[in-house]
């Protein structure tokens, strides 16, 4: 099945030229049912070999902001960083953490 929105380049993965940019056609993926469990095992692979990936998709997705790399959202998430806690603003705070437990 063909998804318009997604443009697949000549090396099989999905470009920044379709209607969907390659950062949110993964995140998408890894937020299915059967994408967690594949973005979860290429985490843990990629994180054996020196290479920290997302397994949410990207971090966006990881802090809980809505859209595609969006100044006005990083601003807003910021600005509630202080005024509550990380916590409270990050919807994957231990993945977070667990980025600076592994660098």
């Amino acid at each position: 099945m063909k998804n318009s929105a997604i443009n697949i380049g000549d090396n099989g993965r999905p470009t920044n030229n379709g209607q969907k940019k390659a950062a949110r056609v993964y995140r998408e993926w890894a937020a299915t049912e059967a994408g967690k469990s594949v973005a979860m095992a290429l985490h843990k692979k990629f994180k054996r070999e020196g290479i920290w990936i997302w397994p949410a998709g990207d971090i966006e997705a990881v802090l809980g902001l809505p859209g595609d790399k969006n100044e006005l959202e990083w601003a807003e998430f910021c600005r509630r960083l202080e005024r509550e806690s990380f916590d409270e603003c990050v919807v994957a705070a231990s993945l977070v953490r667990g980025l600076f437990s592994w660098l």
